[in-house]
């Protein structure tokens, strides 16, 4: 496979038709092989228009939610950022490199130890990037208030240990997913101790361990 080629077309055919248009990002995307952040048994996969399976339960967003996530959290110079997931370090170190501080969290030590070597093969000398080996639905509070968390990943509920974490104005963004199997990338802004939530687009997304709702009772 031609990885450069399959790069520049998942911008052009996938990315760029589907809303994402801010220049400096589609230079990120091109410029970050994705198939390097993904098991070598997958690798062909890196580029196809679908999530990618990283282990049961665990998934690579497509490039285009993906993306579309990113692009809607308006990241610029010195925000900090908590993302939830780290998998092999692909969405932090997208996101690092569109300037944002980054802490990701990561529970799977089969994980956490490739993805560090991987970011810091790939960060710039500007960039700045903390992985943290840690339970998902907790965050990684000692590290400060965030501006933005992102769960590129279904929720059903938000844990409040995350919303604890988020400064007074801010915004969380995941895919919500209804007991029906429908689907919506969501925008949730702080209120208080509460969260308002701003529908962006219609998606489907695996739910992350964690962030289920709890069965419901049934005699």
């Amino acid at each position: 496979m031609d990885t450069n080629l399959a790069r520049h077309l998942m911008v052009e055919a996938q990315v760029r038709t589907n809303k994402v248009i801010e220049p400096r990002f589609l230079d990120v995307l091109r410029s970050l092989p994705r198939e390097q952040f993904i098991p070598h048994d997958k690798a062909a996969l890196a580029y196809a228009d679908n999530a990618v399976e990283m282990e049961k339960g665990r998934f690579l967003l497509s490039p285009m939610l993906l993306a579309r996530l990113i692009e809607s959290a308006g990241l610029s110079a010195g925000v900090n950022l908590l993302h939830i997931g780290t998998l092999l370090g692909y969405t932090p170190l997208l996101c690092c490199l569109m300037g944002a501080l980054v802490t990701t969290v990561e529970a799977s030590p089969n994980w956490a130890a490739p993805a560090q070597k991987l970011v810091k093969t790939h960060s710039l000398p500007d960039t700045k990037i903390t992985l943290v080996q840690g339970t998902l639905a907790e965050g990684a509070a000692a590290y400060g208030q965030y501006d933005i968390i992102l769960i590129d990943a279904g929720v059903e509920v938000i844990p409040h240990a995350l919303i604890r974490q988020l400064k007074s104005t801010g915004r969380i963004l995941a895919v919500e997913m209804l007991r029906d199997g429908y689907g919506r990338a969501t925008e949730w802004r702080k209120n208080g101790d509460a969260l308002s939530a701003l529908p962006l687009f219609d998606a489907v997304a695996a739910v992350l361990p964690g962030f289920a709702k709890p069965p419901l009772f049934a005699l």
